[in-house]
């Protein structure tokens, strides 16, 4: 009985273990053009919210670290409060791009969807 539920509990992990959450990290700039150092980075994990201080930015590139689930891409949310359950005013899905944009995020948001 005992070898019938340790193995029963390696295959649950087995399982658990295939399943990855996307992620992307979030780059942001003072000019906008994405050039230099950015000066606000951090990775984003699906179904996450980031909170941060809200600093003023021209550009983001958004970089798919870890893939969506298959039959899903990202898109990432942006608030101007810390609250991602909030109406957001940005919503991105644009990966691999320097996007101009006037930003100054205080909570990011990543889903596949």
């Amino acid at each position: 009985m005992k070898i019938f539920y340790i193995s029963s509990f390696l295959a649950g992990l087995t399982s658990a273990a295939t399943t990855t959450l996307g992620s992307i990290y979030y780059e942001q700039w003072f000019n906008s053009d994405c050039s230099g150092q950015a000066f606000l980075t951090g990775s984003l994990t699906d179904g996450f919210c980031t909170v941060f201080e809200n600093f003023p930015g021209e550009s983001i590139l958004l970089t798919q670290t870890t893939p969506c689930p298959a039959g899903t891409s990202p898109q990432i949310t942006v608030s101007t409060t810390n609250d991602c359950d909030s109406q957001p005013d940005w919503t991105f899905d644009t990966i691999g791009h320097c996007i101009e944009v006037s930003i100054q995020p205080q909570a990011i948001h990543l889903n596949c969807v």
